[in-house]
């Protein structure tokens, strides 16, 4: 369900179909919005249009959202060596697999924002959380069709960054409006781009 109201975040992930209804529809207006996943969980966005850009993925951007620590870091070694060294009794509770492979995702995400993060800190953009916004939505309304990849670019002080986004299109039955497709943003990629040649 899309909505002006702001609870809290516990994913930004509409993998499958989420549910939406819109309180703003004029296209050119920006507005905040939730929209509902089919997990419950209630995914704050920032709309233009038909184009939803969660307030997480831009975090996620900028090195936060992603929480890894020292204890995730250590059940890890603590599984794996379970695994090596007792693997029928690790086997014999699949929730060991699925907490290994969760855990490992969760590091995987932990780095990947911090790398991402260091890239907009190399070009100068640290402090462009908006910019990074404004640049976003503007790809999504780029994006034509299921799981388009749009490539765009931010400059920095010290450089430019070219910024990968991935869009799903969510069918958004409860707007009145001709059954419209969200554009909904599900990845981000940020890679420097070097201009010396």
């Amino acid at each position: 369900m899309l909505s002006s109201t702001h609870d809290d975040e516990k994913s930004d992930s509409c993998e499958e179909e989420c549910t939406s209804s819109a309180t703003n529809n004029n296209s050119n207006d920006e507005y905040d919005a939730s929209i509902t996943a089919p997990n419950g969980a209630v995914i704050k966005v920032r709309m233009r249009g038909n184009v939803a850009v969660p307030y997480g993925k831009v975090d996620f951007i900028f090195g936060g959202a992603a929480k890894f620590d020292f204890a995730d870091e250590e059940k890890i070694r603590e599984l794996q060596a379970i695994k090596q060294a007792q693997r029928k009794e690790f086997d014999s509770d699949p929730q060991n697999e699925e907490l290994l492979n969760a855990l490992k995702d969760k590091r995987h995400n932990y780095e990947r924002s911090i790398s991402m993060a260091q890239v907009l800190i190399a070009a100068g953009l640290a402090e462009s959380r908006e910019q990074m916004m404004l640049l976003l939505l503007d790809a999504g309304s780029r994006a034509a069709a299921d799981g388009d990849i749009v490539d765009s670019s931010i400059e920095g002080t010290n450089g430019t960054v070219q910024v990968s986004s991935v869009w799903r299109f969510i069918l958004n039955g409860d707007i009145a409006l001709d059954a419209v497709d969200i554009r909904y943003l599900t990845t981000v990629i940020t890679k420097p781009i070097d201009t010396e040649r």
